[in-house]
């Protein structure tokens, strides 16, 4: 699947502020504001993997202003392979978000509606069996010291090779980390961590592509 983004809007006009029903791009929708109605979504394209989670926001105005107090539902068509947030209201921003969660390897969609106008926008959700882990799960290093971290990256079973990987530390003055690095034919991505004074902190290594992240603890001592 490839990936994209940004705002996809649908928009219907009333003829005059009586109207009860409007057209919108081939639909009927009950329209009793008589106003242009836009609603947005800023993806219609989702791929991760199992166990994953990314959020849709859902945008929602009214003669171009933001709407609040919208109840918006979702759906998804195989909750075997995602499921959906049931629902949200939209905020002051006129913007409610879905969770999305990635359930097993498949392909699914997922419809997001403001049913009181009839408006439906749709999602289209790929998971794939995506197994992320490293070792070890802790770090303990004198400062100035370094340790290494593997993470390994399977896709159905089978190791994965040039998946992107991105690290970061929680705080860079106890320890830094290597900033990247992509899986070889094993599957493996070696990052290195730096002891800069005593402390303990979080690294964070990211598969952003699968929207999937380990944590390392580590712990920084002076000898």
């Amino acid at each position: 699947m490839s990936s994209t983004s940004g705002r996809h809007a649908r928009e219907f006009y009333g003829a005059d502020q009586n109207d009860e029903t409007a057209t919108t791009h081939g639909e009927v929708a009950s329209n009793p504001i008589g106003t242009a109605v836009s609603f947005t979504i800023d993806e219609d394209e989702v791929e991760m993997g199992d166990g994953a989670t990314t959020v849709i926001t859902a945008t929602v105005q009214h003669g171009g202003v933001d709407k609040s107090g919208v109840v918006l539902t979702a759906t998804s068509d195989d909750t075997d392979v995602a499921t959906v947030t049931a629902s949200d209201t939209t905020d002051a921003n006129g913007e409610a978000t879905f969770t999305v969660t990635g359930v097993a390897g498949g392909e699914c969609g997922v419809s997001i509606a403001y049913g009181a106008l009839k408006l439906n926008r749709a999602v289209a959700v790929e998971i794939t069996d995506v197994t992320f882990t490293r070792a070890p799960t802790t770090v303990s290093v004198v400062a100035l010291a370094t340790d290494d971290v593997t993470a390994t990256v399977l896709h159905d079973d089978e190791a994965f090779e040039g998946a992107e990987l991105t690290a970061t530390s929680s705080d860079t003055d106890v320890a830094t980390v290597t900033a990247t690095d992509t899986t070889d034919a094993s599957g493996e991505a070696t990052f290195t961590i730096t002891g800069v004074a005593a402390g303990t902190c979080d690294v964070t290594i990211a598969y952003a592509a699968m929207k999937l992240s380990v944590t390392v603890g580590v712990t920084v001592t002076t000898e």
